[in-house]
């Protein structure tokens, strides 16, 4: 839904009733974003979700390249749900749910489509794929996070991202397995 501006209006969702139907779209703030669930239907409601699961990673204290990533494999994921998942049909929905924490994040994303077997996605690294313009989202979404893994036929996405170390929480340490990589 879109306010008289015609920007995206979101509101927060209660926890206390996960069952009711969820709005259109839902408002985020790094206040109220750390946990919580949409739905939506455009890609055009994509940029509030994204700001705020990324407004409340930097709250929690995530670098910029864990946030990038997150940011990056949600936005795929979320394309393919609506292109893909609802084939653009904008009388489906695609659910996101998402928890931030201090050491993680954990995302799913559901579109109300037939699924697929991820394992039938071609891999895009492969010579004869070079060319071909699918594949690289599941690849991306592969690589950013720490895991990804697939429910109810393909139709549900579920991915997770370790919060990685900042200089200063190492102290100072070096990483054996970067010395010599300069």
């Amino acid at each position: 839904m879109s306010d008289r501006r015609g920007r995206s209006s979101f509101h927060p969702l209660p926890e206390s009733s996960p069952r009711q139907a969820l709005p259109d779209t839902v408002r985020l703030s790094a206040r109220n974003a750390c946990r919580g669930q949409v739905q939506i239907r455009h890609t055009r409601d994509m940029p509030d979700v994204l700001d705020g699961i990324g407004a409340a990673m930097s709250v929690e204290g995530y670098p910029q390249h864990d946030r990038f990533a997150v940011r990056l494999a949600l936005e795929e994921a979320i394309v393919n749900a609506i292109k893909h998942g609802n084939r653009n049909d904008e009388s489906k929905h695609v659910r996101i749910w998402w928890r931030v924490c201090a050491v993680r994040v954990k995302i799913v994303v559901a579109d109300e489509g037939r699924g697929f077997d991820p394992s039938r996605v071609p891999d895009p690294t492969a010579a004869e794929n070079l060319e071909r313009s699918s594949g690289r989202g599941l690849l991306l979404m592969r690589t950013l996070m720490t895991w990804v893994r697939h429910s109810r036929g393909g139709a549900c996405l579920a991915m997770s991202k370790t919060r990685t170390a900042t200089p200063q929480e190492t102290h100072g340490r070096v990483d054996p397995l970067e010395v010599g990589q300069e």
